[in-house]
Parts: C-alpha cells; structure tokens; sequence
C-alpha cells in the first residue's frame, strides 16, 4: 500500500515537547490516520521523542501504522536528528505492541503509573514503554 504524509498544524503547545502531526494518506489522498512525533525541546536531549498513532477504522489490519511510522521515524531522523523514538503502549493493545515491534521496537519497561499521572487510569494502571532505536 502506497502511503504518503502530509504534515499538518495543530497550533496548541505541548507540555513536553514539539509535536508534529502528520496524516497518513492514500494514493488518492484520502486520510487513513494520523501520527505525533513529539521532540524534546531542551537542545541537550533533542535526540528521542514520543511517537503515537491512530488508523481510521475502514484502514485497520492493512498494515497503515506500521508503514505510516516508519515514514515518520524517518523524517525524525532526518529532520530532527534523533535517535530514538519511544512508544507508550497500554498492556492489553496487543496491536500496537505488535506495531510497536515491527518498528524494531524493544519493550523496556513496564511502568506503573500513580493516579497523579496524566495518563493513569484506573482500567490501565500500568504502560508499556517500547523504545525504537533509529
């Protein structure tokens, strides 16, 4: 499958770092789904960042994230020059912690979050933290 970015704006500041948005799209243009890649702001720890992705239903299970990541991971290398690229995956998404894996994505922790967490939920009170070399 042919998939192309288009890199897209999404104005409101991140917490933790630049985000960059990018669609994910078809031979036609159509948009298949979306991926963040978030850089560290701090010049001194520019060299990894955040990766996340969503794939629009009628696009799932043909491979999109997969693809569409490794797009991504390339222009975070190119681009940003970075050198790694770390995946929060919750522990019963076996999708994306398989996607996480097809990206050369290793799992290095498992974190326990505490409710004060921005991410804690009660359902999910623990992430798996992949972390993909570029």
């Amino acid at each position: 499958m042919d998939i192309t970015l288009r890199q897209i704006t999404i104005p409101a500041p991140q917490p933790v770092g630049e985000a960059r948005w990018y669609e994910l799209c078809d031979a036609e243009g159509r948009t298949m789904g979306k991926v963040e890649l978030t850089v560290a702001r701090d010049p001194e720890i520019r060299i990894g960042g955040h990766l996340s992705y969503t794939v629009f239903p009628a696009y799932r299970g043909k491979g999109v994230a997969t693809e569409g990541c490794k797009l991504v991971l390339e222009q975070a290398k190119q681009e940003c020059g970075m050198d790694h690229v770390d995946i929060a995956v919750w522990p019963d998404n076996h999708i994306s912690q398989r996607v996480a894996e097809k990206l050369g994505g290793k799992l290095v922790a498992k974190v326990t979050l505490t409710p004060e967490h921005r991410l804690y939920d009660s359902k999910h009170p623990m992430l798996y933290h992949y972390r993909v070399y570029l």
